[in-house]
């Protein structure tokens, strides 16, 4: 089944420096994305994902080493170096 969405990325800026340029796609592009949900059941979405009409897919951020090149193993020390950052995990 077919339905319209609404579908919002991150800043021009993020975007763009992941390769979602406005050359991407046009205006009338058919085009599918993954991400939650809208409150209430809104039709709309923050994307995490979008797929093109084409099978093509492109990660929309949400996973720092994808977008910006930074190990794995960076990431879970420096995640590991100050647990008072994380008072959820205390």
């Amino acid at each position: 089944m077919e339905e319209e969405w609404e579908i919002e990325f991150g800043s021009v800026n993020t975007i763009e420096r992941i390769g979602f340029t406005r050359d991407v796609v046009a205006v009338g592009d058919r085009i599918g994305g993954y991400g939650p949900m809208g409150r209430n059941g809104l039709t709309a979405m923050f994307a995490n994902r979008v797929i093109f009409s084409d099978g093509r897919e492109m990660a929309m951020g949400g996973n720092p080493s994808r977008s910006y090149g930074i190990a794995d193993e960076a990431l879970i020390e420096a995640d590991n170096l100050d647990p008072s950052l994380h008072p959820d995990k205390q």
